[in-house]
């Protein structure tokens, strides 16, 4: 018996939505689980820990039961650390295999109470699992989902260098003004009202922040000139893709070609490659496939 998930990549934040935000992207790693004679794991390119294995793990001391011999493949298509939340895809996708093949023990809040503990925080796991854009709050989580308007795109712009998140989270300071707090806080507020309501008009102003971008922009070569680019292209704004280093430009389906070209070159005059992607909303997150 073999259980096979696909689960999405995800940009988190969102800007102002720091740790708390996140949205299911149309990029997908898939993982098959089966029990087998003696355990089998796949060796990650990087040589770090394969977090899905951990996170299956994690699955059976919880359901306090000793894990079986099991067998564990994957295939790959959200690239390490690029801000894309491959680690939350792969502990989302050890969760639900691991639960789906012991006959669906625990129901999707207690897989997302697990994986939150895993990973840390829940603005990656929670759209991973769920699909959509969700906000995610407190212990017990609360979880809501915040309607993405179909004349929103985001164009991903994905850079030939890595940023870890253990790096991306070092540079920020353990306290902010107040000012700032209240500035970034109006700031989601706005953001989430702008989903309901479909005003695009205002994510200029809502998708700024302070609390985190200003701090992590200096860690990604060529930021500045990049999001000059999209904006004169058209775009509404640019936020960082989690912690970076992919940078999401926020803009119309009739501007996202233009806009995608736009940051291309910007980051090419400095060295950079980067693949633009420009990135439908995955709505279901973790799904089964046969």
């Amino acid at each position: 018996m073999a259980i096979s998930f696909r689960v999405p990549a995800t940009s988190a934040n969102l800007g102002p939505g720091f740790d708390c935000l996140g949205v299911a992207l149309s990029r997908h790693n898939a993982f098959t689980l089966s029990f087998s004679d003696e355990d089998a794991c796949p060796d990650l390119s990087d040589g770090t820990t394969n977090l899905a294995w951990t996170a299956i793990a994690h699955y059976f001391h919880h359901i306090g039961e000793a894990r079986p011999t099991l067998s564990l493949q994957q295939t790959v298509a959200i690239p390490l650390s690029r801000g894309l939340g491959s680690s939350a895809s792969a502990v989302v996708g050890g969760l639900v295999t691991a639960n789906a093949l012991m006959g669906d023990r625990l129901d999707r809040q207690a897989l997302l109470e697990l994986a939150t503990a895993i990973e840390g925080h829940p603005d990656n796991v929670a759209p991973a699992l769920f699909g959509g854009c969700v906000l995610s709050v407190g212990a017990p989580l609360i979880t809501v989902h915040v309607p993405w308007p179909e004349d929103w795109q985001l164009v991903l712009a994905i850079p030939d260098f890595s940023l870890s998140t253990a790096k991306a989270r070092a540079v920020l300071p353990a306290s902010v003004p107040h000012t700032d707090a209240r500035y970034t806080v109006a700031r989601v507020a706005l953001l989430v009202a702008a989903a309901h309501q479909r005003r695009t008009d205002w994510l200029a102003e809502a998708l700024q922040d302070k609390l985190h971008q200003p701090y992590r922009r200096s860690l990604v070569a060529g930021y500045d000139a990049v999001e000059g680019a999209a904006l004169a292209a058209g775009a509404h704004g640019l936020t960082l893709s989690g912690a970076g280093p992919t940078l999401a430009a926020w803009t119309s389906p009739q501007q996202a070609g233009a806009v995608g070209e736009a940051m291309a070159k910007a980051w090419l005059s400095t060295g950079v490659h980067a693949d633009i992607v420009t990135a439908d909303i995955d709505k279901a997150g973790a799904t089964a496939i046969s």
